[in-house]
């Protein structure tokens, strides 16, 4: 996808000054505004997000922290509480408060959430839901002629991503603009480097080895009230058909 953003905006800590499209957000309000189609965006974007928690919470802060032409319309969760807490913080922020106009009507909860924010008049929509979820997303978006951007990973199997390929496919078809969150192939420095060692600077590479070192994943305690499918859910990260794992995820 060709933009025309010279945006330094990043995901969560990812805020060196080398990078260049980081959360892929303003990517892709960049794109949505130069794509040339029926839907080209004219004026402000209007934006949507599905999934409230801490990534779309990073997400779609610097979106709006990093743009003057945007404005957050309608929001989409999964649970009332999440969905509640991110519209009172973004409203209340005294960087960009003044960027979100979320109407009571445009709040959209449980598993058909998702559809009804892609039946407004949102442009641009932010995808950081559960990843086991997100190529059904991305096959409704496409649908909807929506522009998209979606956090990593775009699926948690095979299936998923050969769904999702699918999906982008006829987006791109569209001449719509889609972004994943995967921010580190958008770096100059990791893309010059990566550059380098294909092009044999340290000779001939024979081996590789690669650790990921982290902390246990958190876990949300169990409200005596929930359902076994809730409680799994919103412990996503710890289960494997919901996040993919660890290094997936």
């Amino acid at each position: 996808m060709e933009t025309k953003s010279n945006s330094g905006v990043t995901r969560r800590g990812f805020a060196r000054q080398s990078a260049v499209i980081g959360a892929g957000a303003m990517a892709v309000a960049a794109g949505a505004r130069a794509a040339h189609h029926e839907k080209t965006v004219e004026g402000t974007i209007k934006v949507g997000i599905i999934g409230c928690g801490g990534r779309m919470t990073g997400d779609i802060s610097r979106l709006l922290g990093g743009n003057d032409d945007v404005k957050l319309i309608a929001m989409a969760d999964l649970f009332e509480g999440k969905l509640q807490k991110l519209k009172a913080r973004l409203e209340g922020s005294k960087d960009f408060g003044d960027k979100v106009g979320v109407e009571d009507a445009n709040c959209f909860t449980g598993w058909d959430a998702y559809k009804k924010l892609l039946d407004t008049d949102v442009d641009l929509v932010l995808d950081a839901c559960t990843p086991y979820v997100r190529p059904k997303h991305a096959e409704a978006a496409v649908d909807a002629g929506k522009h998209l951007f979606v956090e990593k990973p775009i699926a948690v199997d095979p299936v998923g991503v050969r769904r999702f390929m699918a999906a982008a496919a006829r987006h791109k078809k569209m001449g719509l603009s889609m972004v994943a969150g995967t921010q580190y192939r958008h770096d100059p420095p990791h893309i010059e480097t990566i550059k380098q060692i294909h092009d044999g600077a340290i000779g001939e590479v024979r081996a590789m080895r690669s650790y990921y070192c982290s902390s246990l994943p958190w876990v949300v305690k169990r409200n005596p009230g929930w359902s076994d499918g809730e409680y799994r859910i919103r412990n996503w990260y710890n289960y494997i058909w919901c996040s993919g794992d660890n290094i997936v995820e």
